[in-house]
């Protein structure tokens, strides 16, 4: 099985989940290796990051971290999406007002 590298950089700056890795085209695999997803701060105040699993509306923490300012989180977990209905996000615990939360994911279809 062979995995084709696809990502695409993220901000935000509240509590809405923003979408990191969308669900896999029907009878795929997408895969978001340990690693991937770096989280930087830039904001002057630290901020309680979220990377959650959604399956079909329910949401399933993956994990958790307070992050410092001017510090990166890195996902320590692989999260495998194998349903038209699966994807992962990232929320912020409470909003920020300054600078936004950099999210850059890297992940792998399924070839």
């Amino acid at each position: 099985m062979s995995y084709t590298p696809v990502g695409n950089e993220i901000t935000t700056t509240n509590t809405t989940a923003v979408t990191v890795a969308s669900a896999p085209a029907s009878g795929a695999q997408r895969v978001v290796a340990e690693n991937s997803i770096n989280i930087y701060n830039a904001d002057s105040a630290s901020a309680t990051v979220v990377i959650n699993k959604d399956v079909g509306g329910t949401v399933y923490p993956i994990e958790r971290e307070l992050v410092p300012t001017k510090r990166t989180m890195v996902n320590g977990q692989r999260i495998v999406l194998d349903s038209t209905n699966e994807t992962v996000t990232v929320a912020l615990e409470a909003n920020i007002t300054t600078t936004a939360v950099v999210i850059v994911p890297a992940f792998g279809n399924n070839a």
